[in-house]
């Protein structure tokens, strides 16, 4: 076998090649040695062990060889989150991350018209959310990353807040990039915004399915970001909220919401 790497699709392929052909060897030694099996379903373990006892033919050889042909994985931005720490924001929670370029945290907070009073009087306040633990569903953050500002709403609010949001924070010429998920059902969208218009929206688990006056505006991107492609429809993409979180990196050239900055000071205000 050439010492050359594969793209994913490419190695998929070439493995299930392997398995398949490894049955079909194993099924002509059987029926020429009187080794009883059936049509179909799984080959026991002992029948297997026999064959390649006998052959030399080794299926987990063949493996490994094309696993070393699959490039190594790329680590994203956003690999954290998988920690035991952190896991609650994969799968239990809800919440919605909004970046938006050209505008500080202030500003965003006014956009959405929820600058309302907090206990103690104040409209807004700053707090640093050093743990992985939600703050209040009640209150939204925002803190500013290089020229974007992220926006943090816990409870993630679904369709009907976090779309008008997005749509409001990128009016009047700016860019707001979002993805949000409702933990408890399982659902998650990414949207990307321009000048208060929808240009694409998705579930990163059936990338191909993209809604938007340009829903595939974003190609590029969602193919280097590993979302594409998917040309079976069977075939979802690996960890969807990883790479749908690396395409919004992508999109703000690193503006990620790290460790680091979960740990940084961000402002708060309270919603209706």
């Amino acid at each position: 076998m050439v010492n050359v790497t594969m793209s994913e699709q490419e190695w998929r392929e070439a493995h299930t090649a392997a398995i398949r052909g490894y049955h079909v060897r194993l099924r002509a030694w059987a029926a020429q040695n009187g080794v009883a099996l059936n049509a179909r379903g799984r080959i026991p373990t002992a029948v297997q062990e026999r064959y390649e006892q006998a052959t030399g033919d080794d299926v987990a050889e063949i493996l490994a060889e094309i696993y070393s042909l699959l490039p190594p994985r790329v680590p994203t931005a956003y690999d954290w989150l998988e920690s035991p720490q952190w896991q609650h924001f994969l799968g239990a929670a809800s919440f919605c991350l909004i970046w938006v370029d050209g505008l500080d945290a202030p500003d965003c907070l006014r956009k959405l018209t929820w600058l309302h009073p907090v206990p103690g009087g104040r409209a807004t306040f700053e707090q640093v959310m050093a743990r992985p633990e939600p703050p209040a569903e009640n209150i939204t953050g925002a803190a500013r990353i290089g020229e974007w500002t992220l926006v943090y709403l816990p409870s993630g609010g679904g369709s009907a807040e976090a779309t008008p949001a997005v749509r409001r924070l990128s009016g009047d010429g700016h860019q707001a990039v979002a993805y949000w998920q409702i933990g408890a059902v399982g659902m998650e969208r990414f949207l990307y915004c321009r000048d208060g218009e929808l240009r694409t929206e998705f579930d990163p688990l059936f990338p191909a399915d993209r809604q938007g006056s340009q829903p595939d505006l974003l190609v590029p991107q969602m193919t280097d970001a590993g979302l594409l492609p998917g040309s079976d429809p069977g075939d979802w993409p690996r960890k969807p909220a990883l790479k749908a979180l690396a395409l919004a990196d992508r999109i703000t050239n690193g503006a990620h919401a790290g460790p680091e900055v979960l740990a940084g000071a961000f402002l708060w205000a309270a919603q209706r």
